[in-house]
């Protein structure tokens, strides 16, 4: 008679039946729902001066249903938005502004400037006197000269409409929405029941996004979800589809974009009011 079949080692049995185990609970957390896969987008999300974020998401809590009819239900997420409820509202639309338009303001704003340059350059003797700035010419032998202001103005005020606005302009040029998750709004908040369910998911929703947004100040290691929410999607996906957005970096590049503006005011607008 064949010989019979050896049993495994119960240590190896054991370390067997523990990886199915982990496997099946591996699965039960990336389960979810179709409709469960909900995502809002960048102009809902910044909408209002970004109005979901302030006061620890009380707009959820004032109106949990209006709230999450922000959201809609969508295939994949291109952005986790991680970040802490403690931190102030306007430092994170700062931030959040920072990430989604610098590059088209940039662009917008340069290609304005260069537009305006060669317009003043060509047409420089039919400007009208407000947009001339005479002054010493301090390259060379501080002769007075003649320069066109255009240039600053036009290129400042399309930088802060761009910042300001880009997400929107996209949209409404028939760009493909870019779809976020934040938990107050692609999460049900009316009852304790569904927001259980929500929470319960979350490993599943970190699986459906393509990459992760992380808003990070002094508060985002201290909150166990922040901490939670980056090492399970670093260790699904990688750090290299994690964006860091370093929110008091924001506040330094805001402060300079707004100490650009004041020169502005002072020398090229107010310049020639002044003795």
């Amino acid at each position: 008679p064949p010989a019979a079949a050896a049993k495994p080692p119960p240590r190896v049995a054991e370390m067997a039946h523990a990886t199915n185990n982990i496997s099946a609970n591996l699965h039960d957390v990336l389960k979810i729902e179709k409709e469960q896969i909900r995502g809002i987008t960048v102009v809902s999300l910044l909408s209002g001066f970004g109005r979901l974020f302030a006061d620890g998401g009380q707009a959820a809590r004032d109106d949990p249903h209006g709230t999450f009819a922000h959201s809609h239900p969508v295939e994949s997420l291109d952005w986790f938005v991680s970040h802490s409820w403690r931190s102030p509202r306007a430092v994170k639309l700062l931030g959040l502004l920072l990430h989604f338009n610098r590059r088209d303001a940039a662009t917008a704003c340069a290609f304005a400037t260069m537009l305006v340059c060669v317009a003043e350059t060509l047409y420089f003797e039919s400007l009208p006197p407000w947009l001339k700035f005479t002054g010493p010419n301090t390259f060379t032998d501080f002769s007075e000269i003649e320069l066109g202001k255009g240039c600053a103005v036009v290129g400042y005020v399309t930088l802060i409409f761009f910042l300001f606005g880009a997400h929107v302009v996209r949209q409404a040029l028939g760009g493909k929405p870019v779809e976020c998750f934040l938990d107050v709004a692609c999460i049900r908040q009316d009852s304790d029941d569904a927001r259980a369910q929500g929470i319960a998911s979350l490993g599943a929703l970190l699986d459906r996004s393509e990459r992760m947004l992380v808003l990070l100040d002094k508060e985002y290691f201290t909150r166990l979800w922040c901490v939670f929410e980056l090492a399970a999607f670093a260790k699904r996906a990688g750090m290299h589809r994690v964006q860091i957005m370093q929110l008091h970096a924001a506040v330094v590049e805001w402060t300079v974009i707004g100490m650009w503006g004041a020169i502005n005011v002072i020398f090229v607008i107010l310049g020639p009011w002044i003795p």
